[in-house]
């Protein structure tokens, strides 16, 4: 222990004994500009933190953190919104996830908090996991301490309505999918792989442009359908501008496409965002652009057509041209 940290650590005993809680700072998990996080930075924190943790610091302490991790691609990029409403509170171990640190870092702070009792929101730190590109064996690390594989999480914005490590997965690419999958099927044995894959993974995968996950999933299980919000594949391909997934996904929706849909139709998302090329093309297949119909199967359902027309009441088709 270097000079600098036996100060730093007389000072923390001095401020125990005078009645002050251990609390781990959040902050000192955040990459500050202008900051060189060095090796040796990194194993100080570690020190502290274990540190904070034996004296009787909360592994399960919960911060407002700001939200970077969802792949929000339902709200319009040009609107500018206060920051304080993209605010979510994370527990430390979603903080670490969803930091620069490297995957071992991450992975030795993840097991120091399993060591001291960290069991708040992991599946949501799960989430966080796949959605960063994690290693295998930090995901494996959360699903031992009670990370939970099939919970679906409400999304605080996008076209999901639920979000499980497979939907998650579908949006970051085919191998994170396979892996996950694999794992679904391994410890569901009973179950078909279909079963897992519903029109949120779907969705996922098209909402980021994940073609060779489409193909890969729609092999696995051939039904496209719409989620509780009315929402399908091609909505949010449209929406995005993925020409190449929309040519995917028109002639495998078909007849799959549930009862219900939303107030808008994928050309009518495609207008909003002026993607010409895919207007013209789902003008040329002669995609449907009148969608509003009464079938919605529940009282959940009329609530979200409702969220969502109010999320695009705005919209109008000559104020962009294509």
């Amino acid at each position: 222990m270097t000079k600098d940290e036996r100060e730093a650590m007389a000072i923390l005993n001095w401020l125990f004994t005078l009645g002050q809680s251990p609390v781990i700072p959040h902050q000192i998990f955040w990459h500050y500009r202008g900051i060189h996080w060095t090796p040796r930075l990194e194993q100080r924190n570690l020190k502290l933190m274990e540190y904070l943790l034996k004296a009787g610091a909360d592994a399960n302490s919960i911060s407002l953190c700001y939200d970077n991790s969802y792949n929000d691609s339902y709200n319009d990029s040009d609107n500018d919104t206060d920051d304080s409403s993209k605010s979510i509170p994370q527990i430390i171990l979603e903080v670490i996830l969803d930091s620069k640190r490297s995957n071992d870092v991450v992975f030795n702070i993840a097991k120091l908090l399993f060591k001291h009792d960290a069991s708040v929101n992991l599946d949501q730190a799960l989430l966080s996991a796949i959605r960063t590109k994690r290693s295998i064996y930090l995901i494996e690390l959360i699903l031992e301490n009670g990370g939970n594989l099939c919970a679906g999480l409400d999304c605080p914005s996008g076209f999901v309505y639920k979000e499980t490590a497979l939907s998650a997965a579908a949006a970051v690419g085919i191998s994170e999918t396979q892996y996950i999958l694999n794992l679904l099927a391994t410890w569901n044995k009973s179950k078909s792989i279909a079963t897992f894959i519903t029109a949120d993974v779907f969705i996922s995968a098209a909402s980021a442009g994940q073609n060779d996950t489409i193909r890969f999933l729609y092999g696995q299980s051939s039904i496209i359908a719409a989620n509780n919000f009315g929402i399908t594949p091609l909505h949010a391909a449209a929406y995005n501008g993925y020409l190449s997934t929309c040519q995917i996904l028109v002639p495998l929706q078909g007849a799959h496409v549930l009862d219900f849909t939303p107030m808008y139709s994928p050309l009518h998302f495609a207008c909003y965002n002026c993607h010409q090329d895919v207007i013209q093309f789902l003008i040329s297949h002669k995609v449907p652009m009148s969608s509003y119909c009464q079938g919605w199967p529940h009282q959940e359902g009329i609530e979200s057509r409702e969220a969502i027309s109010r999320e695009t009441r705005g919209i109008s088709y000559h104020s962009k041209k294509p």
